[in-house]
């Protein structure tokens, strides 16, 4: 239950027998009673709690709390109920109907465009869920600042100009365009100050005069992205494309975990290929080493015999295999090769596919299938090169 601090706070309860009968007849000094403050001190000896019969064995129990917080109040009643009888009272400064909770209302990223306006906001509603009249609301002024790409500075854009107040809400409306100066890529700045709600002669003040805090969103690239783990480029069309022997590898999203987590879901379409082009190209792995040349003749009879060169002869048939040379030049030298040098980063990106992924204390945290076994861990940036949670524009691996 709630109240307001210096009023009179009710508690009503029933009194039953045994059976299940209304007891009626008890009076005051048939109750023993504790009374608890917000700082869980008993204080029925400073503080009266007064028992009254309402009548049919209702009654109510009366006191008037002198602090704001959380009281408890313990009844009990030899017979009735000897273990007691319990009510938590949540008590505010004010009437409960006058205190006003303000949310701040904004998107996570915007678009560049010409024509439509992008609204931030503060939603106002008291403590009730109820929603105060416009008339209720001064609604104070509204700040934007941008930052473009790798910038270190912001510039004023918005500085104290007015919010519309409509019910519940208070409201600025801004059209992000190049014409009015912005651009892609830009970290954007809000701030509210002066707004507030005056209900019942009480006035809760939601900000203050001067913005004292900040939020932050950014206007979204539709061109090129960056991946930060490798500063590797790539178009941002309907996803962008590696080219691989027999297919290219469809990379569905231009960010670096969604990337691996797409290639190893395509693994069985499109081969180790293509999946060890993805790991060179995102900087996972080094590119290859280039392959060592030989001389044209450098084997001669005279250099190598048959203990350490093996020529092919012409009796090599039978249960011997001699394996040719593929459609992509390959032989079972370079296959080997491939193979080898790939499973390490397949078992990777298995344990990074099937295992727990967890983002706190800014760090992103990859395990293994066991969930406990930590196999990667990286720092979370934003824009700025911030540690940050959200907003998260490079990561870096540790």
């Amino acid at each position: 239950m709630e109240g307001k601090k210096n009023s009179v706070m009710y508690d009503d309860f029933v009194v039953i027998n045994a059976v299940g009968a209304r007891v009626t007849g008890l009076v005051n000094g048939d109750f023993t009673r504790s009374l608890y403050n917000p700082s869980n001190t008993e204080v029925s000896g400073a503080i009266t709690v007064t028992i009254t019969e309402l009548g049919g064995g209702s009654y109510r129990a009366s006191y008037t709390p002198n602090a704001s917080g959380l009281w408890k109040l313990d009844i009990f009643q030899a017979t009735y109920f000897p273990e007691g009888k319990t009510a938590d009272h949540q008590i505010y400064d004010a009437n409960i109907d006058t205190v006003v909770i303000g949310t701040p209302i904004f998107p996570n990223s915007i678009d560049l465009a010409a024509t439509a306006a992008v609204y931030f906001g503060v939603s106002l509603k008291t403590n009730r869920g109820t929603v105060p009249a416009t008339s209720e609301i001064t609604p104070g002024t509204f700040y934007i600042h941008r930052k473009a790409k790798r910038a270190t500075s912001w510039t004023t854009m918005r500085n104290g100009v007015a919010l519309e107040k409509i019910a519940g809400y208070a409201r600025y409306g801004e059209i992000f365009s190049a014409a009015a100066g912005y651009a892609e890529g830009d970290s954007i700045r809000i701030g509210f100050a002066g707004v507030s709600v005056t209900i019942g002669g009480v006035t809760t003040e939601i900000y203050p005069a001067t913005p004292g805090a900040y939020y932050h969103t950014y206007i979204r690239e539709t061109g090129v992205k960056e991946m930060y783990t490798s500063g590797v480029t790539v178009s941002d069309k309907t996803g962008f494309s590696l080219l691989a022997t027999g297919a290219d590898l469809i990379l569905k999203s231009s960010t670096f975990v969604q990337a691996v987590v797409e290639a190893v879901n395509e693994f069985a379409t499109y081969g180790l290929t293509a999946l060890n082009t993805l790991l060179v190209t995102t900087g996972i792995k080094a590119a290859s080493i280039p392959a060592a040349t030989l001389a044209d003749d450098a084997i001669t009879a005279s250099k190598f015999d048959e203990t350490t060169a093996y020529p092919i002869k012409s009796d090599d048939s039978g249960s011997t295999k001699i394996a040719r040379t593929g459609a992509d030049s390959d032989t079972l030298e370079t296959l080997s090769d491939q193979i080898d040098s790939i499973t390490t980063d397949v078992t990777f990106l298995k344990d990074i596919e099937g295992g727990k992924w967890k983002i706190e204390a800014n760090q992103m945290i990859f395990c293994k299938s066991d969930n406990l076994t930590e196999i990667a861990r990286f720092n979370l940036k934003d824009s700025s090169g911030n540690p940050a949670m959200t907003n998260v524009f490079q990561r870096e691996r540790v």
